[in-house]
């Protein structure tokens, strides 16, 4: 199995979903079967530990952050952008004036005019992230999946984010002069 193959594997296998070739069980047990063929021995794993490293953590780097996005994204607009960027969101304005000029009128005249116009604004960020220890014995011998270790990885990043929302709102409360009681 190619390295290309063994990827593909795993980002199916991180999602707990399988291509249509293969049953989920299947998808766990071939990447096991690759990635043992990989460190059949320490010497083994040694020469090949960084290829390992990189399909798992790739294999992560494309389900994570999906995930999140999709728990978030039902009430916000999420961009991810490099490190050492800033998210550029543009806010539509004029939306409320253009509703004023909606007036009863005549079959003819001159009626006033309006634009819906926008702004754009940053807003900087800092990064979350986490970090699991996987057992590769424990998970080449199928006694664990990698979908679960992206699956706690997905909740504990989604609680992060809540959180800063919920702080975000707190902030937001007591800059109006509201008691901060959320």
């Amino acid at each position: 199995m190619t390295l290309e193959q063994l990827k593909e594997l795993a980002v199916y296998a991180a999602k707990g979903e399988a291509p249509a070739n293969y049953s989920v069980e299947n998808v766990d047990e071939a990447l096991a079967d690759g990635l043992r063929d990989l460190a059949g021995s320490v010497n083994q794993f040694m020469k090949n530990r960084y290829d390992i490293y990189d399909i798992i953590i790739q294999a992560v780097d494309e389900v994570v952050p999906k995930n999140v996005i999709d728990a978030v994204g039902i009430f916000a607009e999420v961009q991810q952008v490099p490190q050492g960027q800033k998210a550029l969101f543009k806010q539509k304005i004029g939306k409320q004036r253009a509703k004023q000029f909606l007036t009863q009128v005549g079959l003819s005249g001159v009626y006033e005019t309006f634009r819906l116009d926008h702004k754009t604004f940053e807003l900087g960020g800092h990064a979350i992230g986490g970090a699991c220890s996987i057992d590769f014995e424990r998970m080449l011998d199928g006694a664990e999946i990698m979908a679960e270790y992206v699956e706690v990885l997905t909740e504990a990043q989604v609680e992060a984010v809540y959180k800063e929302i919920q702080k975000a709102l707190r902030a937001a409360l007591t800059a109006q002069g509201r008691p901060a009681r959320l």
